[in-house]
């Protein structure tokens, strides 16, 4: 059974409203098929288990501990049809900033 999973827009009415967010992302339970709707357009993609699809500017994708940057969406949500009970939402944590010693020419390149 197809199910539709959707991440709303940051600028959602809710936090304009109550000045407060909490930014979502789906964590893959098993390995599927999904369609992802970026309002202009549709992608078809194969996820495996521990992938995770989060939305910022772009749609993010990550797939072997590496962040793939898909397209823009066009609409306030992001709708994904996957398998029920195949993404799981949960609370996105902005990874915290790593810092780098001086000196060591990685602050030069930020």
């Amino acid at each position: 059974m197809v199910y539709e999973y959707i991440l709303t827009n940051k600028e959602s009415k809710f936090y304009n409203e109550h000045n407060f967010k909490e930014d979502y992302k789906f964590k893959v339970v098993f390995d599927c098929d999904v369609i992802i709707d970026y309002g202009n357009k549709k992608e078809k993609i194969k996820l495996v288990k521990e992938d995770e699809i989060h939305w910022d500017d772009n749609v993010i994708i990550l797939h072997n501990k590496m962040n793939h940057y898909r397209s823009t969406v066009s609409k306030n949500e992001l709708l994904i049809k996957a398998p029920s009970l195949s993404l799981l939402k949960i609370i996105y944590e902005k990874p915290k900033e790593e810092k780098l010693a001086p000196g060591s020419g990685w602050e030069a390149m930020k």
